[in-house]
Parts: C-alpha cells; structure tokens; sequence
C-alpha cells in the first residue's frame, strides 16, 4: 500500500529533498543527480495529484513556484527514514556484495 505512494523511480528522493524545506524546480533539478527536466516535472505533477506536494506560487515582484510537502508527504518521512538506515545497514552487511551493490556502496561514499 505504502509502495504505491513511492511508485516513481524519483519520488523518494524529491521528498528527501523537500523534508528540508520548500524549493523551485530548478534547486530540486539542481540537488537531484540525473534526473531530466521532463522526468522531475512529471515526478512533481504525480506526486502533487496524489496529495504529496503542494505547489505555491509566490507573487513578490517576480512569480516565483516553490515545491512543498503537505501534512501527507511529511507523514512519510519516518518511512524514509527506516529505508534509509535499512539501506545503510544493508550495503555494510557481508551479505551485500553483488557489483550494484557495490557500486552504491561508492555513490554513496563519495557524497560523504
């Protein structure tokens, strides 16, 4: 049930991004390592018609959009959260040692 909330391949790495508060598109298209233009705004539409992000508009000289979550993408961050440290524990295990694994193992070595 969960899993069809986060049914795009970006989905949970925009609202990882936008747990730390709102941004524009192009910060998100900015902080999202290889997503396309096309594939952040049809993520961005999705996840807005399912009630995860609000979309706001702000008038202030120029028009501004900003990408938010709502009371219901917020409840998802402890989610991502276990998924997250689910996913640190995994790529630590011996068990873990397939190529793609280890190959995450770096990405994610490299962030840090």
């Amino acid at each position: 049930m969960t899993a069809g909330f986060l049914r795009g391949r970006w989905t949970a790495p925009i609202l990882w991004h936008l747990f730390w508060g709102g941004k524009s598109f192009y910060q998100l298209l900015r902080e999202l390592d290889g997503i396309s233009r096309q594939a952040l705004a049809h993520e961005l539409e999705d996840m807005e018609g399912i009630g995860l992000v609000a979309r706001r508009v702000h008038r202030s000289g120029s028009v501004r959009v900003e990408y938010g979550l709502t009371a219901l993408g917020e409840s998802l961050r402890p989610v991502l959260a276990v998924m997250y440290e689910w996913g640190l524990h995994a790529l630590n295990t011996s068990l873990a040692k397939s190529p793609d694994v280890e190959k995450q193992r770096r990405c994610l070595q490299d962030e840090h």
